[in-house]
């Protein structure tokens, strides 16, 4: 993250939340199953979130066991019928960001294509036109 982004987070984290919210709000719109979805910087500070009621569901994503797997700039997890995938993307000057979505009864390669193409909106959301996702 750019050193003044980071001086003055707490003006521009409100900024990157509402920005970010509208891609959020479509993946959610494209896939009704979805519970939940959250952007957050790589150290875990909650920038937005959508269906999460506090923080203590995201501090806790193993709760409950499951399976996690890795594609490259993607993590998924399951426990049972609820998918969770966390997409990582970097958006200058905001730096390392993370997209989580969490999903029931709908398909992981549904899930994560939802995951990536709502990353690639908040990357393009934040200016960031020549993003690799």
């Amino acid at each position: 993250m750019d050193p003044a982004i980071a001086r003055d987070w707490t003006l521009w984290s409100p900024l990157v939340g509402r920005t970010s919210m509208t891609p959020i709000e479509s993946a959610v719109a494209a896939v009704p199953e979805l519970t939940s979805a959250i952007l957050a910087t790589a150290d875990g500070l909650r920038i937005c979130s959508r269906g999460l009621e506090d923080e203590a569901q995201v501090l806790d994503p193993e709760r409950g066991g499951g399976l996690s797997r890795m594609f490259g700039p993607v993590v998924s997890h399951t426990v049972g019928d609820a998918h969770t995938v966390v997409h990582s993307l970097v958006v200058p000057p905001f730096g390392q960001l993370l997209l989580g979505v969490s999903a029931r009864e709908v398909q992981l390669g549904t899930l994560m294509v939802t995951a990536r193409q709502a990353a690639r909106e908040v990357a393009y959301a934040l200016g960031e036109s020549t993003t690799g996702l």
